[in-house]
């Protein structure tokens, strides 16, 4: 029951950090846990990927840059800091909104819990959330991909486009047979959290 209990604890936190009814491109987490409740893999997330460029999914795909990464061993929780870096053709799926609003460069928080994975060259969320690609072959074959779409107009198709744009983004990064781009050779964060699974009980 304590097991339990503490696993609860945990999902609750990462559930407050991370709403999906909200508007991903401007979460803003208050999350700055003590530089001293670490980890050696939370350390090695950090020195992976602090400060990189990467390939950006959720429900959309935007080409970021990672910051600030941090995490609490304690809560089982990990967050970093991301900002879009502006690219032509790129801002698809949910993010396409954005070309007809505010054209400064977007930037949010991300944060993960127990089920967080991560491996040489990607992060992810592991809530059929975010995911993060840093492969420089990933990053370049969507570049490739983005300006070779065409220019989107507004027309009552101008959604299904939108939506293509993203599928075919997803095909690139998922359909690699030795599992280049696709979380080959994941860790867990915080593997000492045996039975994830069981976090999910209840919800308040």
């Amino acid at each position: 029951m304590a097991i339990e209990s503490t696993l609860k604890r945990i999902w609750i936190r990462v559930r407050d950090l991370y709403d999906p009814a909200k508007d991903s491109k401007r979460r803003q987490y208050e999350f700055y846990p003590d530089p001293g409740d670490t980890s050696p893999l939370i350390q090695e997330v950090r020195s992976r990927f602090e400060g990189r460029e990467a390939i950006y999914l959720e429900k959309g795909a935007i080409r970021v840059r990672v910051s600030n990464i941090r995490g609490s061993a304690s809560q089982a929780t990990i967050a970093a800091d991301v900002e879009e870096i502006s690219t032509p053709g790129l801002g698809v799926g949910s993010f396409y909104k954005r070309l007809h609003g505010d054209n400064k460069p977007l930037r949010w928080n991300i944060a993960a819990g127990i089920r967080t994975t991560f491996s040489g060259q990607d992060w992810a969320m592991g809530y059929v959330g975010w995911w993060l690609y840093f492969h420089p072959k990933v990053i370049e074959g969507v570049l490739d991909l983005a300006a070779r779409f065409p220019a989107i107009q507004d027309s009552q198709e101008h959604h299904a486009m939108i939506q293509k744009h993203y599928d075919t983004i997803c095909h690139f990064l998922h359909s690699r047979p030795d599992g280049t781009f696709s979380g080959a050779n994941s860790r867990r964060v915080f593997p000492e959290i045996i039975n994830p699974s069981r976090a999910f009980i209840g919800s308040s």
